[in-house]
């Protein structure tokens, strides 16, 4: 291999494919997306029980009953 080929290799790698290989990543990234957990109901739960937040969470609950009640409510602010 001369010195202007290695040069090139170094600069540009061959990139090949096959199709085994680029299934597997999609696979792996399925079993990630399945064994991801929500976790945002959890956390809006722990910060509406906590005394910052508790008005907060009580006002967009008596704002979304009133637009949920079809009334042309908007909670615009």
């Amino acid at each position: 291999m001369s010195l202007l080929d290695m040069l090139k290799e170094s600069l540009f790698p061959a990139v090949s494919c096959d199709a085994d290989q680029a299934e597997e990543p999609a696979a792996d990234a399925e079993e990630e997306a399945q064994e991801a957990e929500d976790t945002m109901p959890g956390i809006q739960e722990a910060c509406s029980e906590t005394p910052i937040c508790h008005p907060f969470k009580h006002h967009l609950e008596e704002c979304t009953a009133r637009v949920e009640n079809g009334s042309d409510e908007t909670c615009v602010e």
